[in-house]
């Protein structure tokens, strides 16, 4: 499996923070959008092994993932970007789905 990495998203963003409210414990800075203000975490990147077989493998990071919520939104979200082309946003609950699923695969090529 890749390394996994996390950067401060205020090294890739810059932001003016909105005094709005205190964060919630994971939130790296606040940035400014003209909808809606939101929270943003820390990134965490995996670097992918087998990026070097596809035609953008010079893009980098690989993938990462971070929290997000908007100011006055009621759930936070999870962003997860691949070759920063590719952008979805999953619900918690969505992402502890992936979550088991990922590791049940895993569990599954451990036994083969």
């Amino acid at each position: 499996m890749g390394e996994s990495s996390q950067i401060s998203t205020t090294e890739l963003l810059s932001a003016t923070a909105p005094e709005t409210g205190p964060c919630p414990r994971w939130c790296a800075t606040k940035a400014e959008h003209p909808d809606e203000p939101y929270h943003i975490g820390c990134y965490r990147a995996v670097d992918l092994s087998l990026a070097e077989l596809y035609p953008v493998a010079d893009l980098a990071p690989d993938l990462y993932a971070r929290l997000e919520r908007g100011f006055r939104a009621d759930e936070t979200v999870i962003d997860v970007v691949v070759k920063d082309r590719y952008d979805i946003e999953l619900t918690l609950a969505e992402a502890g789905d992936l979550a088991e699923i990922l590791a049940a695969l895993i569990r599954e090529a451990g036994t083969a």
